[in-house]
């Protein structure tokens, strides 16, 4: 394929950068409130998700990368100990309140408080990472292209791109939170969880995948607990071999943040 767009994915990429669906009022009201117990949620249910998405992050350690990493969306450095090998923790976390209030925040490196910057310095050829990773982050940009593009120039020529994604799309995924955190959702709002997925989650896991296919040359991807797509909650990507050309030629069309 080469530097050729395909006209499947120029399609799928001319639909960025996307809008967020705005929150009803009676959402809106109740969400900082909700992401907080989202974020600090101790019970069973919280335990069994976070026990679950554990997988993803087991994924992504299992790679023993020296060097400099760079996590997007790093939260509150929940990956932050288990990512021993490398020289140098670098992180981009738009929810500053929670990332510098962490444990670890004293020993990271470099951080950006928000993407736009991140995408600016990594298009001028400022950053080399032997792995950009993330967790449950990337079916909520709004501007995806654009951060997967920058993190295959910001990478070296064999570093990786890896990512842990729901399932969103799928059968089970689906189910799954319509029959737990929906329902908990809607004994403590009174409000449909649906709405509040479709404000938070603007990429399905299949437009993921098709977004990183763009920009590098090899893209693996395994899924949990089972491989199919319906049968399955996360999946976790590798890629590697950036295609630089194909990501300095879609951030010049699209203008980066400072241009």
């Amino acid at each position: 394929r080469g530097c050729v767009v395909t006209m499947s994915n120029a399609q799928l990429l001319a639909t960025y950068p996307r809008t967020r669906p705005p929150l009803p009022k009676a959402q809106a009201a109740v969400y900082e409130q909700e992401y907080a117990i989202n974020r600090a949620g101790s019970g069973p249910l919280y335990r069994a998700v976070r026990g679950l998405e554990s997988w993803m992050h087991r994924k992504i350690a299992s790679e023993h990368t020296t060097g400099a990493v760079l996590e997007l969306g790093a939260g509150g450095l929940t990956h932050f100990p288990i990512e021993q090998w490398c020289d140098e923790y670098d992180v981009v976390e738009p929810a500053a309140d929670v990332v510098k209030t962490a444990e670890h925040f004293g020993e990271v490196g470099r951080y950006w408080d928000d993407y736009d910057p991140f995408v600016s310095d990594a298009s001028r050829g400022e950053l080399r990472y032997s792995k950009i990773f993330s967790v449950a982050v990337l079916e909520h940009l709004t501007n995806l292209p654009a951060v997967v593009a920058a993190s295959a120039l910001a990478l070296t020529p064999d570093g990786s791109f890896q990512a842990g994604i729901p399932m969103e799309g799928g059968a089970l995924w689906g189910a799954s939170w319509r029959l737990t955190t929906g329902v908990a959702y809607r004994i403590r709002t009174k409000a449909s969880y649906s709405e509040l997925m479709r404000h938070e989650h603007i990429n399905n896991a299949a437009e993921i995948v098709d977004v990183i296919n763009e920009f590098f040359g090899e893209v693996k991807v395994s899924r949990f607990p089972l491989s199919g797509r319906h049968v399955s909650m996360y999946a976790y990507i590798c890629a590697r071999h950036p295609r630089t050309k194909v990501a300095t030629s879609y951030l010049r069309r699209v203008g980066t943040p400072d241009a």
